[in-house]
């Protein structure tokens, strides 16, 4: 069973989607009935099941939401609506971080001295 683990969610949707493509070039839809259009629908929804349950827990809450939409979104809209949520956590934690570095190097540059960060604020 594959899962996310420490792989961004681009590469483990590109380790899904390589072998979904792997499969479904071995076993083709059955015909092009409605049944083969019944079975192709019921295969994307099981590809959106198994992308969203091999997501890391902090996904969990993004997860939540997709399952709740309905109709259940295409395997790619998912994977948008993820590769956004997994880009905005990116940016906070940036700018998140950032803000701490700085306030520390300002610190540091002063001899890590809070009083001497409070002269140079009123100056």
């Amino acid at each position: 069973m594959i899962s996310q683990g420490t792989d961004s969610i681009s590469v483990y949707f590109s380790k899904l989607r390589n072998l979904w493509d792997e499969f479904d070039s071995m076993v083709p839809p059955p015909c092009g009935c409605a049944r083969s259009k019944n079975f192709i629908e019921f295969m994307e929804k099981q590809k959106v099941l198994k992308f969203l349950m091999g997501l890391n827990d902090n996904y969990e809450q993004a997860r939540s939401q997709i399952l709740m939409t309905s109709p259940t979104p295409s395997i790619n809209k998912a994977y948008a609506m993820l590769i956004e949520r997994e880009s905005q956590r990116f940016v906070a934690n940036t700018s998140t971080v950032g803000v701490k570095v700085d306030l520390a190097a300002l610190l540091a540059g002063e001899g890590g001295n809070y009083q001497n960060y409070q002269k140079q604020k009123r100056n």
